[in-house]
């Protein structure tokens, strides 16, 4: 194989990197501790083998162990540490216009942190965990292409415990983060999942011979099995595992795959997508109004999931009240004897 041409990144640590097209974006990253941060921005062309640094203004300051992710056209950065600072910024780099923006705080902001893990699911962008600079973290934040708005999503099912250096991959309408440590040094080696439907944890039961307990490996999705590759579990690693996962899809595309059927076998139609355009209308698709409509749709969806959730608190409340009230009476009923 020929070797690379251009102008490749120095050495370097905790540096990020995303696909787009035919290009690999490699951002930011650290030599040590009290070293040298990066907030370069490199892109390494596959098909030429060549290397070559980009120049752009409004670029993230410098950083290490924050998130990088990939939607349409534009890289997405969030977070990270400087040695001094937990960022909770969110910047992105359109790749067509060769831009950064950096993107407003809006909504239930995260707090500042590094070794967190970012996917990218349908519209939205998600967060998870992390080291905040005091304490681990086992909260998960969505921000919403479409509205621009970060969302808190409630803990809800069997969450895993606070970590960071985990990974995170997307199958299906699920997310599946397997490892990292805590705050006590304690590494994990458990496999759960986050159901974008149901918005809901689960703890995932495996079978053989599972990796051991670790942190700073890689985990990718590809072929509907998870690969897990190297990391550190008291010495480094270069092992890796595979699991096999039964795909779940989202309720809409369940909807879309049910098939009616009339009469003598006669097979009806397939329910449309809700959220289908006329293929006539693509050219409007980048319109202001196109982008309203969108976000007012997505936010009727939340007001409906918000409602679902308030319906669901209340009667699990109901449930314990009334629960609670029988052992009360049961208690404190006076006893009464019969003669």
């Amino acid at each position: 194989m020929e070797p690379a041409s251009g102008n490749a990144p120095s050495a370097r640590s905790g540096s990020k990197a995303v696909i787009c097209r035919d290009s690999i974006f490699f951002f930011g990253g650290y030599t040590k501790k009290d070293g040298d941060y990066f907030n370069d921005l490199f892109e390494f062309n596959i098909r030429f083998a060549h290397w070559t640094q980009i120049y752009a203004h409004n670029q993230p300051s410098v950083r290490t162990d924050h998130s990088c992710v990939m939607y349409e056209a534009s890289l997405y950065i969030f977070g990270g540490f400087d040695a001094r600072s937990r960022f909770q910024d969110l910047h992105q780099y359109n790749i067509d216009e060769r831009a950064w923006v950096e993107i407003p705080n809006t909504g239930s902001t995260p707090m500042g942190r590094f070794g967190h893990s970012s996917v990218v699911c349908g519209t939205s962008m998600y967060i998870f965990g992390g080291w905040n600079g005091h304490d681990t973290l086992d909260d998960l934040y969505e921000f919403s292409m479409t509205t621009r708005r970060w969302y808190s999503i409630p803990g809800r099912g069997d969450v895993p415990p606070s970590r960071y250096r985990h990974s995170a991959a997307v199958y299906g309408v699920c997310m599946f983060v397997f490892g990292g440590v805590d705050k006590r040094q304690v590494r994990f080696a458990d496999l759960c999942e986050f159901n974008f439907d149901s918005r809901s944890w689960s703890s995932v039961r495996t079978f053989g011979d599972p990796p051991s307990a670790r942190t700073f490996h890689c985990a990718v999705m590809y072929g509907g099995a998870m690969y897990i590759l190297g990391g550190f579990d008291g010495m480094r690693r270069n092992d890796m595992y595979r699991i096999s996962l039964p795909e779940q899809l989202p309720r809409e595309e369940k909807r879309r795959r049910k098939v009616v059927t009339t009469g003598a076998g006669e097979i009806g139609a397939v329910e449309p997508d809700a959220g289908a355009e006329n293929t006539t209308q693509s050219a409007a698709e980048k319109t202001e109004t196109h982008q309203l409509n969108l976000q007012i749709q997505e936010l009727q969806k939340r007001l409906n999931m918000n409602w679902k959730d308030i319906c669901v608190r209340f009667v699990t409340s109901v449930r314990s009240t009334r629960s609670f009230l029988i052992v009360i009476i049961v208690r404190f009923a006076p006893v009464v004897y019969l003669r």
